[in-house]
């Protein structure tokens, strides 16, 4: 189906007939006409051909392809048609002559350079072959906001200050950033901001006019700057999450459900108890469990139990309570006495 411009009249003019021109053969004018017309919207086509003694064209007759009337070759009704097809032919005149000179160069010649169409336009695609433009060319670039928050790390480094210390221009930028009302962060190689996107970038500029304001000409700045959609996070929740999964990897006790770490003081009092008994009591259980070895267990038990009271009432608890760590605490032992 073809999308049909404005009326003819109007597009004559733009749908001008190919100039006056001489080719080496008939087979570059066609494609040259037809280059040129291509550009305005129609195509020419060969009606017919006239040939010489010995076989050579010599005249042809180029005519719009929209030239001459449907044809209904199968004498087909109304009533017996069964598919409507189409056909783009509509009588268009427009026509010209390729004519072979005596030199056996071709040359053009408009017949008539009027046509009662408009130009051709391609029909649209079907939906399932349309590929849809990228967000980039069809978003409103005015309308389109920046995010509502981020954190971003930058160092900035002053140049040409005639010092290798930049400490005094790091604590005006830090004095600036404690006037802003935004969370901050300073480390030994930058400084972390948090907030909106433009409030974040916005201090960074000012930053860099205030130093050039007190006489640093030059400032380069390096910026990491993250956003996520899925969750809010701040400064401290990232390092709060690292810091979490180091801890989980220095569980040592499990107790009641509860996760005792190193830094636990119980869990702390209760290696050193072990230690103590490793040490000062090693050679008189090692001997108790060998002279003794059905009261091993009890004399451990015991002995555990006595220095967890020495140290805190609390590891005791943990003793009688848990079995788990009983048995903890006596493998502990017999490799520390193995």
């Amino acid at each position: 189906m073809d999308v049909l411009g404005p009326p003819p009249g109007e597009l004559n003019g733009l749908m001008e007939a190919p100039p006056h021109a001489v080719y080496s053969s008939l087979e570059e004018l066609i494609a040259q006409v037809n280059g040129f017309a291509g550009l305005r919207g129609y195509k020419l086509v060969v009606v017919r051909s006239k040939t010489n003694n010995v076989g050579q064209k010599i005249w042809a007759h180029l005519a719009c392809d929209r030239h001459g009337v449907k044809r209904n070759t199968h004498k087909l009704t109304p009533e017996t048609r069964k598919k409507n097809r189409r056909s783009r032919r509509c009588e268009c005149p427009m026509h010209v002559a390729a004519i072979k000179t005596t030199s056996d160069l071709w040359e053009i010649a408009v017949k008539n350079p009027e046509h009662n169409h408009g130009p051709y336009v391609p029909p649209p695609k079907r939906k399932r072959d349309l590929v849809p433009p990228p967000p980039s060319e069809t978003v409103n670039l005015p309308l389109l906001a920046t995010p509502s928050a981020c954190i971003a790390d930058f160092c900035l480094v002053p140049i040409g200050t005639g010092s290798a210390s930049v400490s005094a221009e790091i604590a005006e930028v830090q004095r600036l950033l404690k006037r802003s009302g935004l969370v901050f962060s300073m480390s030994s190689a930058g400084t972390t901001v948090e907030g909106p996107w433009d409030d974040v970038m916005r201090i960074i500029g000012q930053a860099h006019s205030l130093l050039h304001g007190s006489g640093v000409v030059r400032i380069q700045t390096d910026i990491r700057v993250g956003s996520r959609t899925d969750k809010k996070q701040t400064i401290e929740d990232k390092i709060a999450v690292v810091q979490a999964l180091l801890n989980g990897q220095e569980e040592d006790y499990i107790s009641d459900g509860e996760d005792l770490t190193f830094e636990d003081p119980t869990a702390g009092q209760l290696r050193e108890a072990m230690s103590n008994m490793h040490t000062n009591n090693g050679n008189g259980m090692q001997l108790g469990m060998m002279t003794q070895p059905h009261t091993g267990y009890a004399a451990q038990s015991s002995n555990m139990h006595g220095l967890a009271q020495g140290f805190d009432p609390a590891m005791t608890t943990h003793l009688q309570h848990d079995p788990a760590m009983t048995t903890h605490m006596q493998q502990h032992m017999h490799n520390g006495l193995g």
